[in-house]
């Protein structure tokens, strides 16, 4: 396997791919979009997909090839050569090198946020705020445990970066990242009691 190297290549900011986790927490909650709003969001040439599902989710990464880390990430369904998937417009984390890696490798839009999971009893409140501004609240009752409903695994990334003079884009394409996960624990709320 060819060795390759993130920048500073004297000391890099995080390892080859593929990025492990590990006991994953996540806060997770599916929704419908009101119609028109996916496809001012999905850049060409991605489609939006037919059930307008949204899916918000805030998460705990304990152990991971990159260190802990929290994130939180919106998911839009949508389509790409008659291949269902999920484009993903916005993502928060805490850590520059989860930032970073991101960014670079995938074409995640990764942002530095505030992110937290409190757990207290049966009550579970996600809270992602970035400049003092409160960007997403998730708050949930567990009833007990349930399912994970199927959804696609493969997400969609617009990668893009502009030129140094500021004339063009040095690269500009839609990724598809296929991920691979195995469930564990699933509880469920009735609904999230508030999600803003």
């Amino acid at each position: 396997m060819v060795e390759l190297k993130s920048m500073p290549e004297t000391a890099p900011l995080y390892p080859n791919p593929p990025i492990k986790y590990e006991n994953a927490e996540l806060l997770a909650s599916m929704f419908t979009l009101k119609k028109g709003i996916a496809e001012k969001i999905i850049p060409e040439p991605l489609k939006a997909g037919p059930a307008n599902l949204g899916l918000i989710v805030i998460a705990y990464y304990p152990k991971t090839s990159i260190g802990p880390y929290y994130e939180s990430f919106l998911w839009i369904q949508a389509t790409h050569e008659n291949q269902m998937g999920f484009y993903c417009p916005y993502i928060y984390v805490t850590t520059d090198a989860s930032l970073a890696a991101g960014r670079e490798i995938w074409g995640f839009p990764k942002k530095i946020a505030e992110i937290s999971i409190n757990k207290e009893n049966n009550k579970i409140t996600g809270l992602v705020k970035r400049k003092d501004v409160e960007l997403i609240k998730i708050e949930a009752n567990i009833i007990g445990e349930g399912t994970l409903p199927e959804i696609p695994k493969r997400v969609y990334t617009l990668k893009q970066m502009i030129r140094g003079d500021g004339t063009d884009y040095d690269m500009k394409y839609i990724v598809a990242t296929d991920l691979e996960w195995t469930v564990c624990l699933v509880y469920t709320s009735p609904s999230p009691r508030d999600l803003s």
